[in-house]
C-alpha cells in the first residue's frame, strides 16, 4: 500500500509543474486586483468631499468651479478605466452598493470591522513598543557620534604599549579623524588633614568633547595637544623630606639616566617556567621548533586560532629583538629569552596557489597526518609576534623572598659600577586579568587601574615635584565632591592637594613614581555618583614622566568606516571596544523580543482574520437568495465575487485603519504616564514606542 502511494505522488509530480504557470497567473490577477482595487478606492475616497461641497449651497462659487473641474477629471479617469469592460458593473457603483450592504447589517459590520481593529491594535502597539524601548535604550548608552568612536588599549601582560609613535600611527591611518590619549592613574587626595585614595583619568579637552560629558556646574579645563617632554628618567633632587628620611632619594624631572634590567637566575635553557595563556598577532605566521633554540629543527610554521591557546613557557635560546630575547641570563651566564611550548596546528611553507582552499597566502599549505587530518605538534616558539594574557609561575618563594633571582642589576649608562638593588618580585607572579579590554563603566575602569597601579610591587620609589608648567585644573563627579565633604553648589573653584601615583606600566622605567602634593583648582563638575574620580589636563601627568598611555579613542570619519579601522588597529595587537558592540548586543536582543511580540500581536491578529472569514462566510449562505436576484437582473458571476471581495477588503481596510490608529494612541498614552512619572522624579519625556513607516505598510497590506 505504502508503495502505490509512493508511485501515486511521484507520478503527480508532472502534474504539479504543469500547474505551476495556472497558479502564477492566479497570483499576477490578484495583486493585479488588489492594484486596481486601491487606486479606484483612492479616487473614491476623494470623489465624496468634491460631491458634497458641489452640493452645498455655502460653497462660493469659485471654489465650486474649481471642485467641479477636479471631480470632472476623477469621472474622467475611473470612466477610462471601466469603458475597457463595458458590460461590467463601474467601480464606484460596485463601492456603493457595498457600504450599503455592510450598513444593511450594522451589528454584523461592526462586530467584524471592531475584531479586525483589536487584531490591528494589538500587533502595532507590541511591536511599536519593541521598537520604542529599543531606541530609547540605545539613545542612553550611546550618541550618535559614539558611533563613530573606538576605544583602543592593551592586553594585560602584553608586551605592546602606547606610545607616542603607536599615537602617531594611529592619526596616519586611513579613515581616522582623530587619535585621543587617556591615561588612568592613582591619587592620594588631601582636603582638611584627611588623606583619601581615588582614581584620576588625564586627558584633554578634545577627549571630554567628544565622550559626551559635560558639566553641570562649572567648565571644562582647556588643554593643547599633547606635549613631548623628555621623560625616560629622572633626575636625583638630594633633598629628604619627612615622607623620604632614609629611603629613596627624592627626584625632579629631567636628567639622562638611561638603562637595562639584567636578571640572573638560577635557570636554565629548556627549564619550565610555568603554565601559560597566550594570543598569536592576527596575520602572523611563526615557525615551530622541536627544541627552545634557533638551532633546533624546524618542525613547520602555526598562526593564530580562534580564542586563547594555552601552553607552557620555557627558558630558551636568545634571539632578536633583545628587548623580547635577551631578558635573562642562566646559572652559568648564557643569555636566555623565553619561549612557548605548545601543541599546534602545523602547516609547511611552499608555493600554492591562491585559489586552492587551503592554500594560505600563496605560501602555507596544511601538513597531513596519517589519518588525513591536519597535523597538530608539540613544538617551542619565541614570544614574538604573542600577546601573553596569563601566566602562572612555577617558581617557588625563597627565604629572602626572591621567587627563583639571584641578583638583579640596574646597569646605568654613567653610573658607578657596584650599584645594584634586589627586585622583589612577591605578586608578580600573580596571574594577569586575562579578559583584556573589559566592558566597563568609567568609574570601574578607573578604579581598576587604581587598583593595579597601587599593588605593582616595583624595585624603586621616586618622588617627583610637579613642575609650574602643570595647568593644575581638575574637573571632579559629584562622588568625589561627597567624599571630601563639598557643597556641591559652591565647589567650583575650591581647590584641595592631591598626589599622583604612576607605575612601570606608564613609565620607560621599572619604578613606582609619586608626585609631591600638589593644590589644584576644581573648574567643573560632572555628573556620577558611583565612584569619586576626577579629570586632569594629560600634560600634566606628561610632566611627571608618562611616555605611555592606558587608552586611545580613536574617531573614524564615518561609522560605516569605524570597522575597517578597528580590523587594522586589532591586526597590531591591540584591544579595541565600542559602543557599537553594546548597539549590536541591544540591536540582537530587541530583534528578539520584537519577534515574540509579533508573534502574539500575530495570535489576535489571526483570531480576528479568523473571525472575519467566518462572518462572511455566514453572511454569503444567507445571501443565496440575494445572488440569485442579482444575477435574475443582469449581473455576472465576475460581479458577485467582485462584490463580495469587495466587501471583505472594505471590512479589512477600515480595520486596519482604526487598529493602527488604536495602536498608535495606545502607545503614546502609555508614553504619556511614564513621561508625567518621570518629569515628577526629573528624568524628562520618555516616549517608548515607534512605529517604522515600512513596518506600517506591512501590517496595512495585511489588514486587506
Amino acid at each position: 500500500m505504502k508503495i502505490n502511494k509512493i508511485f501515486e505522488f511521484i507520478k503527480n509530480i508532472p502534474n504539479f509543474f504543469r500547474k505551476i504557470p495556472y497558479f502564477l497567473l492566479k497570483l499576477w490577477e490578484g495583486l493585479r486586483f488588489y492594484a486596481v482595487f486601491m487606486f479606484m478606492f483612492t479616487l473614491y475616497v476623494l470623489n465624496i468631499p468634491t460631491v458634497f461641497l458641489i452640493r452645498s449651497h455655502r460653497t462660493p462659487n469659485m471654489i465650486r468651479f474649481t471642485i467641479m473641474r477636479f471631480n470632472v477629471a476623477i469621472a474622467r479617469i475611473a470612466q477610462k478605466y471601466d469603458t475597457q469592460f463595458a458590460s461590467r458593473m463601474s467601480w464606484f457603483d460596485l463601492f456603493d452598493l457595498a457600504f450599503r450592504n455592510m450598513a444593511f447589517k450594522k451589528t454584523r459590520s461592526i462586530i467584524t470591522v471592531g475584531g479586525m481593529a483589536l487584531g490591528i491594535a494589538a500587533i502595532v502597539f507590541l511591536v511599536s513598543l519593541g521598537y520604542g524601548v529599543q531606541n530609547l535604550v540605545i539613545t542612553r548608552v550611546a550618541k550618535l557620534d559614539e558611533m563613530k568612536q573606538v576605544d583602543v588599549s592593551t592586553q594585560p601582560g602584553s608586551r605592546n604599549k602606547i606610545t607616542d609613535k603607536s599615537l602617531e600611527d594611529f592619526k596616519s591611518q586611513d579613515y581616522v579623524e582623530a587619535a585621543l590619549p587617556l591615561v588612568g592613574v592613582a591619587a592620594k587626595v588631601k582636603f582638611e588633614g584627611s588623606v583619601t585614595d581615588v582614581a584620576v583619568y588625564g586627558v584633554t579637552t578634545k577627549y571630554l568633547e567628544n565622550s559626551a560629558i559635560k558639566p553641570i556646574d562649572g567648565v571644562l579645563f582647556k588643554t593643547e595637544d599633547t606635549v613631548s617632554i623628555n621623560t625616560h628618567s629622572i633626575e636625583e633632587k638630594g633633598v629628604e623630606s619627612e615622607e623620604n628620611i632614609g629611603g629613596a632619594p627624592e627626584y625632579v624631572v629631567g636628567g639622562d639616566v638611561s638603562g637595562v634590567m639584567a636578571v640572573k637566575t638560577q635557570s636554565y635553557i629548556g627549564d619550565r617556567i610555568g603554565d601559560i595563556e597566550y594570543t598569536i598577532f592576527p596575520n602572523s605566521w611563526l615557525r615551530v621548533y622541536s627544541e627552545p633554540k634557533l638551532s633546533s629543527k624546524v618542525i613547520g610554521y602555526t598562526k593564530r586560532m580562534v580564542g586563547v591557546q594555552y601552553g607552557e613557557e620555557y627558558w630558551g635560546q636568545e634571539y632578536v629583538p633583545a628587548e623580547y630575547g635577551r631578558i635573562a641570563q642562566s646559572g652559568s651566564g648564557e643569555w636566555m629569552g623565553k619561549w612557548i611550548k605548545a601543541m599546534v596546528p602545523v602547516w609547511e611553507q611552499k608555493n600554492c596557489p591562491l585559489h586552492e582552499p587551503l592554500c594560505e597566502e600563496g605560501r602555507y599549505y596544511p601538513t597531513f597526518d596519517e589519518s588525513g587530518g591536519q597535523m597538530y605538534a608539540i613544538g617551542y616558539t619565541p614570544e614574538l609576534e604573542i600577546m601573553v594574557n596569563k601566566v602562572v609561575s612555577n617558581f617557588l618563594v625563597s627565604e629572602e623572598g626572591v621567587l627563583g633571582i639571584e641578583d638583579v642589576r640596574t646597569v646605568l649608562g654613567d653610573s658607578a659600577p657596584g650599584d645594584s638593588a634586589v627586585l622583589n618580585t612577591t605578586g608578580q607572579s600573580s596571574p594577569v586579568n586575562a579578559s583584556g579590554l573589559e566592558q566597563l563603566s568609567d568609574e570601574d575602569y578607573i578604579a581598576k587601574v587604581y587598583e593595579s597601579s597601587a599593588s605593582a610591587g616595583l624595585s624603586q620609589n621616586t618622588k617627583v615635584v610637579l613642575p609650574d608648567a602643570a595647568q593644575r585644573e581638575a574637573v571632579v563627579n559629584t562622588a568625589f565632591l561627597k567624599v571630601l565633604g563639598f557643597h556641591e553648589p559652591n565647589s567650583v573653584g575650591s581647590k584641595f592637594n592631591v598626589s599622583f601615583v604612576l607605575t612601570g606600566n606608564l613609565l620607560d622605567s621599572n619604578k613606582k613614581v609619586e608626585s609631591e602634593f600638589t593644590e589644584y583648582k576644581i573648574v567643573g563638575i560632572i555628573p556620577g555618583d558611583d565612584s569619586p574620580f576626577f579629570y586632569v589636563p594629560l600634560n600634566d601627568l606628561r610632566y611627571l614622566g608618562v611616555t605611555n598611555f592606558s587608552q586611545v579613542k580613536i574617531i573614524a570619519t564615518a561609522a560605516e568606516k569605524l570597522a575597517e579601522v578597528r580590523k587594522r588597529v586589532e591586526s597590531g595587537g591591540f584591544l579595541t571596544s565600542s559602543v557599537v558592540d553594546t548597539v549590536a548586543q541591544i540591536n540582537q536582543l530587541f530583534s528578539t523580543i520584537r519577534l515574540i511580540l509579533g508573534l502574539l500581536g500575530g495570535v489576535a491578529l489571526g483570531v480576528a482574520s479568523l473571525g472575519m472569514f467566518n462572518t462572511l462566510t455566514v453572511s454569503l449562505l444567507e445571501r443565496t437568495r440575494e445572488v440569485g436576484l442579482m444575477k435574475a437582473m443582469g449581473m455576472t458571476t465576475d460581479e458577485v465575487k467582485r462584490l463580495f471581495l469587495t466587501e471583505s477588503i472594505l471590512m479589512g481596510f477600515m480595520g486596519g485603519v482604526i487598529g493602527m490608529f488604536l495602536g498608535f494612541i495606545c502607545g503614546k498614552f502609555i508614553s504619556l504616564i511614564l513621561s508625567i512619572m518621570g518629569l515628577i522624579k526629573g528624568a524628562g519625556f520618555i516616549d517608548i514606542t515607534y512605529i517604522p513607516p515600512v513596518f506600517l505598510l506591512l501590517i496595512f497590506f495585511l489588514s486587506l
